[in-house]
């Protein structure tokens, strides 16, 4: 079934899992995913091998993530 707003447009709404690359190394990443609510949240680097991270939601569409180091990688949000 297709959703509609009240001015009968489609309304699609953000779902996880989604995936975010974070390219440039760095301490914390900051990430909107736009999901509204708080997902669980793995942490990988580029070569796939998940990460030991401080994850903080801060609010229900933004998560930030804090390594030790400076880290390139991605961020998978899921339900």
């Amino acid at each position: 079934m297709i959703e509609r707003d009240n001015y009968g447009r489609i309304v699609t709404e953000p779902t996880a899992p989604l995936r975010k690359d974070f390219t440039v190394a760095a301490q914390a990443w900051s990430w909107t995913h736009g999901l509204g609510y708080n997902p669980a949240v793995d942490v990988y680097n580029t070569t796939g091998e998940k990460l030991l991270a401080y994850v903080k939601h801060t609010d229900t569409n933004t998560v930030t993530v804090e390594h030790a180091y400076n880290e390139t990688g991605y961020v998978l949000a899921t339900s």
